[in-house]
């Protein structure tokens, strides 16, 4: 799931939506930097990082951290 921060109108959309979609389902707006992604208990887990030109999205997630083994 991700958290979206489009603008409408005077305040923050705010609307979640699964993560195999692009598009925000309140909106419409294109998932965009600063977005937020969330667990399926709606924790923000991270964010997205930064959209390459070409649409390749680097997401940067806080917990859980990866364990090195």
């Amino acid at each position: 799931m991700w958290k979206c921060y489009g603008r409408t109108v005077d305040k923050i959309c705010d609307a979640v939506t699964d993560y195999t979609e692009f598009d925000c389902s309140k909106c419409g707006k294109r998932r965009a930097v600063n977005d937020e992604a969330l667990s399926n208990g709606s924790h923000v887990i991270g964010r997205l990082f930064s959209v390459s030109s070409q649409g390749v999205e680097t997401w940067e997630y806080y917990e859980p951290r990866p364990q090195k083994k």
